[in-house]
């Protein structure tokens, strides 16, 4: 998961997108920073990294959290993509504590099994009639 936010400049202010893209370090006075050169701020949200564009991707691959991508101009607008946070695995990923748990449940399961087998093959029955 990756939440973006995109900050976007015309393109006569490029110099100033560049110098803010190198001061950025977070998205908290993301939009102060934007306002001193007359960008806008848009939220792109959150998503998982791999629905988004080919372009978007390779823009954004190698960013830290925190930390701004290249500046890329678009006709008569430039812009540069910031990363606010990227968490890896999203919330499907297991904690330790459940995966200890599974391991020692998997574990249990076996050696019941092998109990039960070695009782079974150890066994004598006698039926009464």
């Amino acid at each position: 998961m990756i939440s973006l936010r995109q900050v976007t400049a015309p393109a006569a202010r490029l110099a100033q997108l560049q110098r803010a893209q190198s001061r950025i370090n977070g998205c908290g006075a993301l939009e102060r920073e934007a306002n001193t050169f007359g960008g806008s701020v848009v939220d792109l949200g959150r998503a998982v990294e791999s629905d988004l564009s080919a372009d978007v991707r390779s823009r954004i691959d190698g960013v830290a959290n925190g930390r701004a991508s290249t500046a890329v101009v678009n006709g008569d607008t430039a812009n540069i993509f910031v990363v606010c946070q990227r968490e890896a695995g999203g919330a499907a990923v297991p904690s330790r504590e459940e995966i200890e748990a599974r391991l020692r449940e998997r574990e249990m399961s076996m050696l019941s099994d092998r109990y039960l087998r070695n009782l079974r093959r150890e066994a004598t029955i006698i039926t009464r009639q």
